[in-house]
């Protein structure tokens, strides 16, 4: 450390130790009260800048720490490196658990990185000769110690949930700084979740074999465990009257049960014939068919006209892999899995289903399907890190909209928000991504990014003989 209080003649004030190779990158926190160093020991440390101790070590680079960066409120710290990300560090939250959001995408060391004097966008400057604008006003729920196996928006569109390795959690959907809400009471993975169609409920569904419901105005522990399954749960679902959910496992059995009285539910049938794990689950909107799919390749139609009076309408085969993921709106049935593709099917006539299309764009196993709410957009993600859209407002002639990048690790669940405004995506990576697909939200966004906007000076430069229309004036 250096004292600089007269510029032309600085002096040495302290020499700290605790790295335990080159340190690359140093930066002080805007109040002055704490610094960070980052080094080729992969770590980056915190210090008191008036005790000069150290206040914390970040440990998460694979590599050395070359850029560093504080937010203007001095309550985030982006870092830099060998290992060609940019990590985010909340140093709001307890030093044991802080765990980094990293964001994905360069191609080579990252030099550089710096915050806008609003703090809502973080640049990223790499060898691989590109510039990055990530936009931070969005909330990305951070933090799970694994990986982010199930998320879904609640009906009214306040409330997420994230169902991990380390159970499950309510976030506010737009307060990105607020802690969010513990569900404790598995003792193993949460890898389903579901909330009721009337929003006073969730069901999550887990590796230690049971379902449990939880009332969302009094959270901190279930109002019933269902225990039923012989292995995982690994789905689960609730039919649009609220009356019904529906349950499926890694013993390839299907529960229906009752659950008009939550706090009593009351399983009145299983149903059989997957020969492998029952992996995903989803109603018809008339609440009389339920679709499910299964490791075992095939989905399956199920008439329900009542819970005592289920049978099969009809099995669903094309895939060439155990599916992962099954979707629906109205009568278009979506299904997906090892084999990378999503196919689409006609299920006007449920003992018939039809093949409509089958998209392609995934290199490897499709783990997540969501239909935007009104039934035009198809979001699907992947084993390749990458989530999709779709265009499938004619069915029939499905085309892809876009694949938006992030995640550092494989996409394990995707869901829209009610409003279709908002996407979520859960990854291996332990983050859910929310991403905005309103037009008017995503070039508000763009806009301020890119400020200040173009001049008509600039404009007449780079683009000589086209009117003069700035896209953000």
């Amino acid at each position: 450390m250096w004292d600089v209080a007269d510029p032309r003649r600085p002096r040495a004030a302290a020499t700290l130790g605790g790295h335990t190779a080159p340190v690359l990158s140093a930066a002080f926190s805007p109040d002055g009260r704490v610094f960070a160093t980052g080094a080729f020991d992969n770590t980056i440390r915190l210090w008191d800048a008036g005790t000069r101790k150290t206040l914390a070590v970040l440990e998460g680079h694979a590599n050395g720490v070359v850029a560093l960066a504080f937010s203007p409120d001095g309550r985030t710290l982006a870092s830099g490196g060998y290992d060609l990300t940019t990590r985010l560090w909340d140093l709001s939250v307890p030093a044991a658990g802080r765990v980094p959001l990293t964001l994905d995408g360069h191609g080579d060391i990252v030099y550089a990185v710096a915050f806008s004097p609003d703090g809502r966008t973080l640049a990223s400057g790499s060898k691989d000769t590109t510039a990055r604008l990530w936009d931070l006003s969005a909330p990305v729920p951070a933090g799970h110690t694994g990986r982010v196996y199930g998320a879904a928006f609640a009906p009214g569109g306040d409330l997420l949930v994230t169902g991990t390795a380390d159970g499950a959690r309510l976030w506010r959907a737009n307060a990105r700084r607020e802690p969010p809400v513990p569900l404790a009471g598995h003792t193993d993975y949460v890898v389903a979740t579901a909330f009721h169609p009337r929003g006073r409920l969730l069901a999550t569904g887990s590796l230690d074999y049971t379902t449990r419901l939880w009332d969302l105005s009094s959270p901190a522990e279930p109002v019933a465990v269902l225990r039923g399954h012989g292995d995982n749960v690994l789905a689960v679902a609730f039919d649009p009257a609220s009356t019904l959910l529906a349950t499926g496992g890694a013993d390839r059995l299907i529960k229906l049960w009752d659950v008009r009285d939550p706090r009593r539910p009351v399983a009145v049938a299983t149903l059989t014939g997957h020969t492998a794990s029952v992996s995903s689950l989803v109603f018809g909107p008339d609440g009389r068919t339920l679709a499910s799919a299964s490791l075992d390749g095939t989905a399956r139609l199920w008439n329900v006209p009542d819970a005592r009076r289920v049978s099969v309408a009809a099995t669903v085969r094309g895939h060439s892999g155990g599916l992962y993921a099954v979707a629906r709106h109205g009568r278009v049935l979506a299904t997906a899995g090892a084999d990378g593709a999503v196919r689409l099917w006609d299920t006007s006539v449920p003992a018939r289903p039809a093949p409509l299309a089958t998209l392609t764009g995934h290199t490897t196993t499709v783990s997540g399907l969501a239909f935007s709410p009104d039934g035009r957009t198809l979001a699907s993600g992947g084993f390749d890190k990458t989530v999709r859209l779709w265009d499938v407002s004619a069915p029939g002639r499905p085309a892809p909209l876009g694949t938006l990048t992030g995640h550092s690790e494989r996409v394990e669940s995707v869901a829209f928000s009610p409003d279709g405004a908002v996407l979520v995506s859960g990854g291996a990576d332990g983050t859910a991504r929310l991403w905005p697909l309103d037009v008017d939200t995503v070039s508000r966004a763009l806009c301020a990014m890119a400020h200040p906007p173009i001049t008509a000076e600039q404009w007449r430069t780079y683009l000589p003989g086209i009117p003069f229309t700035p896209p953000c004036g």
